[in-house]
């Protein structure tokens, strides 16, 4: 199956993990302390809100995009009252124009999704991303690469048409992509992950690029 249909397919019921992807990377942590979080942010790929704590106190307002309306469900779910006056949930697809205006937000956060998309892809909806930021803003993301899934029996899981970016790869094309914004990346690792997801259970391991980009 695909991405699309794999995102649809997530087992959001809460469990002893708390986030369907475990904690939060170290490595965005410490670019989001970094980042000037203020104003509108957009949450894109939200999932069931593992970072959204790293914008919750600072952003005047939150919009929580996801392919997965029940990954949005989850997300409200864990906010506390006065944090869901804050939070706007919106169930879109990032491979479509944004449902947004020109300029609206100071910032962008995207994690653990960016990576499922082909190059053309990718530019096209970095393109959107660049349309609904406003000038100077942040963009805190992550791009899984050397990515492994690898099943009880030893074999190897493969979501179709994943592009299976190496970690080289990934950074040049990257690079390419943020030429004329100023960015600060670090690579990282996902260690094993244990993935029980209804009857499929893999194995989940990675290197990571995470960026916080300034745009001009």
């Amino acid at each position: 199956m695909d991405w699309k249909t794999t995102a649809k397919e997530i087992n959001y019921t809460p469990n002893s993990q708390g986030y369907i992807w475990g904690t939060l990377h170290p490595d965005i942590v410490e670019l989001a302390a970094q980042a000037n979080i203020h104003g509108n942010w957009l949450n894109l790929a939200a999932g069931d809100g593992r970072y959204n704590e790293l914008l919750i106190d600072s952003c005047e307002s939150i919009t929580a995009l996801d392919l997965d309306q029940k990954a949005l469900d989850r997300l409200a779910e864990r906010l506390s009252l006065p944090q869901r006056n804050k939070v706007k949930l919106v169930a879109g697809d990032i491979t479509t124009p944004l449902p947004f205006g020109d300029h609206q937000f100071d910032g962008c956060l995207s994690t653990g999704t960016l990576h499922f998309l082909k190059p053309d892809v990718l530019r096209t909806v970095f393109g959107e991303i660049f349309r609904v930021l406003r000038p100077q803003a942040s963009l805190i993301m992550d791009f899984a690469v050397d990515i492994e899934r690898e099943c009880p029996d030893g074999s190897r899981y493969v979501i179709e048409d994943e592009p299976q970016f190496t970690l080289d790869e990934g950074k040049n094309l990257l690079a390419d992509i943020f030429q004329n914004a100023q960015y600060d990346l670090r690579v990282g690792t996902v260690p094993d992950f244990p993935v029980n997801n209804f009857d499929l259970t893999y194995i989940f391991r990675c290197n990571v690029l995470s960026l916080l980009v300034v745009l001009p």
